[in-house]
């Protein structure tokens, strides 16, 4: 039984650790370089970056300490700590990975940054942890009216912080950051519930 406890445990770390890594790709390679804020406390960091070149990793770090307040508090220890380990390793790497952008077609970098953002977060949430930001607000919320969907509410949360977005870099680059959004929530319902018999 504690053999077992533990191997759940690391097989939860492996699975945010990925997570996290996933997501700073998504962020490097796609995102960031296309001025696609992807909804947010990243988003959010993203406009910063555009606006005055701050870190997006480091700005995104900042903006999360109040968010775990709230989530220690709604969430309990362990989910709390586990949510800081993957938004320092999330943060770290969008900040210190040299990674070059993959494509500076917008379109194409909101489409495969949604892909792998939503994979990235579904592998976060799977692990019990969030990347902070309004992923953790999206789970908090799912506990409180669990028959909306953690990507429901996530979409919902970020549209408004796609919208604030448009209209600081291009009213262009929300169309294509709603792009993202809606690719990588349907991401996050699919790591997260399967992909039943009929839903297939």
């Amino acid at each position: 039984m504690k053999k077992s406890s533990w191997s759940e445990k690391l097989f939860d770390m492996l699975l945010f650790i990925a997570g996290s890594a996933l997501y700073s790709l998504s962020v490097n390679v796609f995102t960031l370089p296309n001025h696609i804020a992807p909804g947010g406390v990243t988003g959010l960091a993203t406009v910063l970056n555009y606006l005055f070149g701050w870190p997006v990793g480091t700005a995104s770090l900042l903006m999360n300490i109040p968010l775990f307040l709230i989530g220690y508090r709604s969430m309990g220890r362990t989910f709390a700590v586990r949510s800081l380990g993957a938004t320092v390793i999330f943060s770290l790497l969008i900040d210190f990975l040299p990674l070059q952008p993959m494509t500076h077609d917008p379109l194409l970098g909101s489409l495969f940054g949604g892909v792998l953002l939503g994979v990235g977060l579904g592998f976060v949430l799977k692990g019990g942890a969030t990347t902070g930001g309004t992923d953790m607000a999206a789970r908090v919320l799912h506990q409180k009216i669990p028959y909306l969907s953690v990507g429901l509410i996530l979409f919902i949360i970020d549209c408004m912080v796609v919208l604030l977005a448009g209209f600081q870099i291009q009213a262009e680059y929300a169309l294509y950051a709603f792009i993202c959004l809606y690719s990588s929530t349907k991401l996050i319902d699919v790591v997260m519930n399967g992909l039943t018999t009929e839903k297939a």
